[in-house]
């Protein structure tokens, strides 16, 4: 299943395409077909099944549906489905280009050296690759390596269903030889308010690797919370300073006037 099609050089967008009329994969340039109905969303699907080797083929729609949830968040014309990078001959599940922001949906199994490649090859170009990985394949009490890789690094969790429904979240987790022995309550991220990390000293372990790994973070996800608990901290401290500092200037005029 895809979104998006080509009619020439002219991507079409699925809800945009007519019944019977034939159109190109973006990835493997086969003939596609757009499927339409009030029980599901329009998507295109390819005419020859035996195409294994095509990505896009094997989207699902949980995936489809977690991308538009993405679209919808945003205002118009600020993401873009399925675009095509050339110069790398990768397909971004969705990008914001003015802000150089990739968002890779995964819902099936994937190496460690996959994720390493797609995050090496949109890095290449200058963008921020954040990974969505979905609950009915990740978030287990065992961990692939890749999902290893990428929670150290940073990423979400996602339990979008068919019907659209559900949230992007991030969560407190507890890993030991391979294994989850604690998870929290999930954290809603909201995509929508991104900001630039800026350096911590001092930092706790679980956290470092994101800090050095990652320009930015979303609202709501585990570095927001971690910065604004540090800020916190630092204001409190600030304040106690503050407050030890106009102690011991009253408490030198007392004695002066005495």
């Amino acid at each position: 299943m895809q979104l998006y099609a080509l009619d020439g050089d002219r991507s079409v967008f699925a809800s945009d395409a007519e019944k019977r009329v034939n159109y190109l994969c973006q990835e493997c340039f086969e003939p596609l077909r757009v499927k339409k109905g009030h029980f599901r969303h329009p998507h295109f699907f390819h005419l020859h099944n035996h195409l294994n080797k095509c990505s896009l083929r094997k989207k699902s729609l949980i995936h489809i549906q977690t991308q538009l949830q993405i679209l919808s968040l945003f205002p118009q014309n600020t993401i873009l489905l399925e675009k095509k990078f050339f110069k790398i001959g990768r397909i971004a599940d969705a990008v914001m280009e003015k802000e150089k922001r990739v968002f890779e949906i995964q819902c099936s199994p994937i190496s460690t050296n996959e994720v390493q490649n797609r995050i090496q090859d949109y890095e290449s170009l200058g963008y921020e690759i954040f990974w969505i990985l979905h609950d009915r394949t990740f978030n287990r009490k065992n961990l692939s390596p890749a999902e290893l890789f990428l929670r150290e690094r940073g990423c979400y969790f996602t339990n979008i269903n068919e019907k659209g429904e559900g949230i992007i979240y991030d969560q407190m987790e507890r890993i030991h030889f391979w294994k989850r022995s604690y998870t929290s309550f999930p954290y809603k991220v909201n995509l929508r308010v991104n900001h630039p990390i800026f350096p911590i000293k001092d930092t706790s372990s679980w956290i470092e690797k994101r800090l050095k790994l990652n320009k930015s973070y979303h609202e709501g996800d585990l570095v927001d919370r971690f910065q604004k608990g540090y800020l916190q901290e630092k204001e409190q401290k600030e304040k106690k300073k503050f407050s030890l500092k106009e102690f011991y200037r009253n408490l030198l005029l007392f004695i002066i006037r005495k």
